[in-house]
């Protein structure tokens, strides 16, 4: 999938967000029928942080360097907004999702990102047609989606490792480590001597 195709299709998941353009409800917010808060913070605040990076790492320094200099201001704007994006996606992320201060922060995510969805698809994905050959909005695509794919995976990987509830339980699995460790570093001190006679054998 090329860079352009690759980056609506993730426009129309991340409608998802908000319950899509048409199924909000009047003050912005996600509907019930949505994706609930719990989903919301795990998956799809994620799936819009990857996004923004692969848009800020790899689609917005091909169309810079390429664009000509009256048009750098757009460009600016569009990155802006991501910057403003990312930095509400990590305060989302530390709100409680039942909180009136998440429901508003999630209505003014829904206002950023419908902004720079509309400026992205209007000018700068236009522009990266008109400026990228064929062949380099395919590789563009392909390094974009591989990128994407390790962020996604990394969050997934996070997610999965168990948080203990009790902090000594925690603790006490970790002076067992450490006390395996030593056990393990003298042991193999005590059998150094016993080593048979001869060279060493070369590390490789």
């Amino acid at each position: 999938m090329d860079a352009v195709r690759l980056m609506i299709s993730d426009h129309h998941e991340l409608e998802k967000l908000f319950g899509g353009p048409d199924e909000g409800s009047s003050d912005g917010s996600a509907t019930d029928g949505a994706v609930s808060a719990g989903d919301l913070v795990a998956a799809r605040l994620a799936q819009l942080r990857a996004h923004m990076v692969i848009a800020d790492e790899l689609l917005y320094p091909a169309v810079r360097a390429r664009a000509p200099e009256f048009e750098l201001a757009t460009v600016k704007q569009a990155d802006n907004d991501m910057h403003s994006i990312v930095d509400l996606v990590d305060e989302l992320e530390q709100a409680p999702p039942d909180s009136a201060e998440f429901t508003a922060m999630l209505r003014r995510l829904r206002e950023l990102y419908t902004r720079h969805e509309e400026l992205e698809e209007s000018a700068i994905l236009p522009r990266a047609e008109d400026l990228l050959s064929d062949e380099d909005l395919l590789k563009l695509g392909e390094r974009m989606e591989r990128r994407r794919t390790r962020l996604l995976n990394r969050t997934k990987l996070i997610e999965q490792i168990p948080l203990p509830e009790d902090p000594a339980r925690v603790l006490k699995r970790i002076g067992l480590i450490v006390l395996a460790g030593v056990a393990l570093a003298v042991l193999g001190r005590m059998r150094r001597p016993m080593r048979t006679s001869g060279p060493r054998p070369v590390r490789r």
